[in-house]
């Protein structure tokens, strides 16, 4: 049903842009104007007034179509453009034609995008359409056997020869405005790149890296927040809705794409058979809630009323969905690696392989905004470190995950290894993690779980510069 409104909606666009077009020339004083398609923006680039009295006509007419249904509708008859009134009445009084001003048609064009490139009919990433505007463009401007031996790989040198970028850079930038980091440790095993990059923090200057203990079910932000933290990887769904609530803390770079899996148990085998299911969370709101919820709304379910939610500690949820006391289990690494293991179960989502949610960061880095406004130096070599600590897990799994272990965060040499192959870490170049916000910040508003818009978050929350100044450096 989902994909029938929106095909439907996108015909209704169509209708509405060619209405808005008949009733300029009557709603602008009877001035004539017509419209005509030229090559790319050529029309637009030499005659920017006329766009703009163009624009404003077909606007003050689709305020006309929203208010005087009955008008429009005849007038479209008596200038013959349909024959048959009550189809025109009836088409202008379902279609919305007044939301223009509540919607923004940047996240139009990146869904549509988005959705081509899944099915093969376009080439290039939502942010390259918007870039070839040259407005857009002018908006930018403003081998180791040992342990011993992999440590010495992710020193300064020896890690920008690796990752492509020189060492007289990174020595050139100013010291960090402080020596000390902390960042955030939490069970889950995905945010793998923030553990491994200790020592490439220290060859960014950081002489005291510690990592701060995160309770179970308390969102990052919280932990940035309160002043226990200054940066972090996080799941970018439960902080979004912290960011709506007024959490001053900064998007500033995907992390990694995918990490967390959706399992079933004998009366589910697809997402819509959540319906009426009971499904255990380590807490309501906390991150497998939010994500679940993300994932129920995209299919049209309303998670409030459709499932039973039950809140129990993570190894009890585990051993209630391998008994069958609950339908659905959503599982971070490395629990999704022991399930398959033991064999319970079945994935119903993985969103490192399935779309939509392959398709954008799990993850992202996000700072204290105290932090990044005080040390805007100290931001950047943290995140290059963390990026860079990526590209590692991505090229050389086998060590990252020795080092994991022999740093003591986690046992389990084989889940962690398994994990680390299974998941992108090197597409931190090639997503745009604003795509990621808009996603997930339309499926939670779907849900209920947000009031703002995409947009506002987005100019709220985020700060690309330094990842922007990054993917320059570390070319891949």
């Amino acid at each position: 049903m989902r994909r029938q409104w929106s095909l439907s909606a996108e015909r209704g666009s169509r209708r509405d842009f060619r209405t808005g077009l008949t009733l300029a020339r009557w709603i602008d004083h009877g001035r004539s104007i017509s419209v005509a398609c030229s090559r790319g923006t050529e029309f637009v680039q030499k005659h920017p007034v006329a766009t703009k009295c163009a624009l404003r006509a077909i606007l003050k007419a689709a305020d006309l179509c929203a208010r005087e249904t009955e008008r429009v509708a005849r007038f479209i008859v008596d200038k013959g453009f349909t024959p048959t009134y009550d189809h025109a009445l009836q088409t202008i009084k379902a279609l919305p034609c007044g939301k223009w001003r509540d919607y923004d048609a940047e996240d139009t064009v990146r869904f549509y995008a988005l959705r081509l490139k899944e099915v093969g009919m376009i080439k290039s990433s939502p942010q390259r359409h918007r870039l070839t505007v040259p407005e857009r463009a002018k908006e930018g401007v403003e081998g180791m056997n040992t342990r011993r031996e992999f440590l010495q790989k992710v020193t300064l040198a020896g890690t920008a020869g690796l990752m492509g970028v020189r060492p007289s850079r990174v020595a050139a930038e100013a010291p960090p405005e402080t020596t000390k980091l902390r960042l955030i440790k939490t069970q889950s095993m995905c945010w793998a790149p923030q553990y491994v990059a200790e020592d490439l923090l220290k060859a960014e200057g950081f002489t005291d890296v510690s990592y701060v203990d995160m309770p179970v079910g308390q969102p990052v932000t919280k932990v940035l927040t309160g002043g226990d933290a200054d940066i972090s990887m996080n799941f970018v769904g439960p902080n979004l809705i912290r960011v709506d609530q007024g959490d001053p803390v900064v998007f500033l770079a995907g992390a990694h794409v995918g990490c967390f899996e959706l399992f079933g148990g004998e009366r589910l085998r697809k997402i819509s058979d959540l319906k009426g299911k009971t499904v255990s969370v380590t807490a309501l709101y906390g991150t497998e809630y939010v994500f679940f919820a993300s994932i129920a709304a995209y299919v049209g379910l309303d998670p409030r009323q459709d499932i039973t939610w039950v809140v129990h500690e993570g190894d009890e949820g585990l051993k209630l969905f391998a008994e069958g006391k609950v339908d659905a289990y959503m599982g971070f690494p490395p629990r999704p690696q022991e399930l398959r293991a033991r064999k319970i179960g079945r994935v119903i989502v993985n969103s490192a392989t399935d779309r939509p949610w392959s398709q954008y960061f799990c993850c992202l880095v996000t700072g204290s905004r105290e932090f990044v406004a005080k040390s805007p130096v100290a931001t950047k070599r943290a995140i290059r470190a963390i990026l860079k600590a990526a590209d590692l897990c991505a090229a050389e799994p086998d060590r990252a995950a020795r080092t994991l272990v022999d740093r003591n965060f986690t046992p389990r040499y084989d889940y962690v290894l398994q994990m680390l192959k299974e998941l992108p870490y090197g597409k931190w170049r090639a997503y745009d993690p604003e795509d990621t916000i808009r996603f997930y910040a339309l499926r939670l508003h779907e849900a209920g779980m947000l009031k703002s818009n995409p947009q506002k978050l987005i100019a709220r929350a985020t700060d690309w510069r330094f990842l922007n100044e990054l993917k320059r450096e570390l070319k891949g």
